[in-house]
């Protein structure tokens, strides 16, 4: 048995030795790992000291940007041609005969002017309210719905070409036995606005112009278009696209002939009805703008059109050359407007006129036919536009 000699005191004493050492190697431990994180953190507070090897193959840049300002307005599309053809019947010969005629279509009792109605743009229903009309003193109705994103304003025009003899009045007033004149009315109808704010069509333009709000806020979101090529587009919620709330125009024409009349000179007569819808973005703009318009007459003369102020009024009072005018053009009807300037002059009779001979105009592309053709000048930032019918 080994007896060792050490007693309690140096056991105590050796114990306190090493618990001192222990101390010491943790701190010195401690030490080390205070000193690497130092140094971390340095490494990370300039490391723009620093360059890093090797080479992006994935460059930088932007994700996608999207246009947020979206033009979507669904315009009347495959409109039937015979629309907006009318049939005058100011004897009212067809209700009498039960429309014999017409293979026994049902007529709108006591009108003296027609229109075909079909299809879901028939806004007629007959007396009794539980069919409708295949022939009535309204076409059908057309709409304009904006979805865009921002406000439009919507244009309406309307004219008659090719009257003859047929005397085209602003009112729907036959009232007077008396009154034999072979006179029709055709007011192009906003619903919005009513019937009793129709504007009458006659040879000369009507036209109506209202302004549609843009979509409501959350009608459209960000959507992925390509996720291939990382590309996104602003689209219409699919439960937006349908939404009642859209603010939209709807519109048709309704009329009426002179019952008192006598139509037996202008029973050949084929009037024609044009009518065009045009929109574009709103912009606040547009009235300041519009104050440097100014209607204009165009005159036909000696085979040239002539732009005045009037029939007997040239468009300055001041003389001025072909130099000072920015732009003239041309349009014949629904064609695209010519650039007709190079065939154009200056002519002075009570006042100044633009004229331009019509073999000219013709020459440079404006369509021989007839119709209506409109004539834009502009003169020192004022736009001047007036308008001739030929029949």
């Amino acid at each position: 048995m080994l007896v060792t000699n050490i007693n309690l005191g140096q056991i105590k004493k050796l114990f306190k030795e090493e618990n001192i050492m222990r101390k010491s190697i943790q701190k010195i431990v401690a030490g080390i790992l205070s000193a690497t994180m130092l140094l971390s953190t340095s490494a990370l507070a300039f490391g723009d000291a620093f360059t890093s090897g090797g080479t992006d193959s994935n460059p930088s840049g932007i994700e996608d940007f999207v246009d947020t300002d979206v033009f979507k307005v669904v315009v009347p599309t495959n409109v039937e041609a015979d629309t907006f053809k009318f049939i005058l019947d100011p004897q009212k010969l067809i209700t009498l005969t039960s429309g014999a005629a017409y293979n026994g279509k049902k007529f709108q009792s006591g009108a003296t002017l027609f229109f075909m109605n079909s299809g879901a743009g028939n806004l007629m229903s007959d007396a009794s309210g539980t069919g409708t009309y295949d022939y009535s003193n309204k076409s059908n109705r057309l709409t304009i719905i904006n979805k865009s994103t921002m406000d439009v304003d919507v244009t309406l025009s309307a004219s008659i070409t090719s009257a003859g003899d047929l005397e085209f009045v602003s009112k729907n007033e036959f009232t007077s036995s008396a009154d034999k004149g072979a006179k029709v009315y055709l007011g192009l109808v906003n619903e919005t606005k009513g019937l009793g704010s129709a504007a009458a069509i006659t040879t000369e333009a009507a036209s109506d112009v209202s302004l549609l709000s843009g979509a409501a806020d959350g009608s459209y979101q960000f959507m992925i278009s390509d996720a291939a090529t990382h590309t996104y587009k602003y689209a219409l919620k699919s439960d937006a696209d349908d939404n009642p709330a859209f603010s939209r125009l709807s519109f048709y024409v309704t009329g009426a002939s002179n019952p008192y009349g006598d139509y037996k000179d202008v029973k050949d007569a084929a009037p024609k009805l044009d009518l065009v819808w045009s929109v574009k973005a709103h912009s606040d703009n547009d009235e300041e703008e519009e104050e440097n318009v100014q209607e204009a007459k165009l005159v036909w003369y000696e085979d040239s059109f002539y732009l005045g102020t009037s029939e007997t009024e040239g468009l300055l009072a001041e003389a001025f050359t072909m130099g000072d005018v920015t732009s003239v053009t041309l349009k014949a009807n629904d064609h695209e407007a010519v650039d007709v300037k190079s065939g154009c002059s200056v002519s002075e009779d009570n006042g100044y006129w633009v004229m331009i001979p019509f073999s000219d105009a013709s020459s440079l592309g404006v369509a021989d036919e007839v119709g209506t053709y409109t004539m834009t000048v502009v003169i020192d930032g004022v736009t001047y536009t007036g308008s001739y019918v030929f029949e």
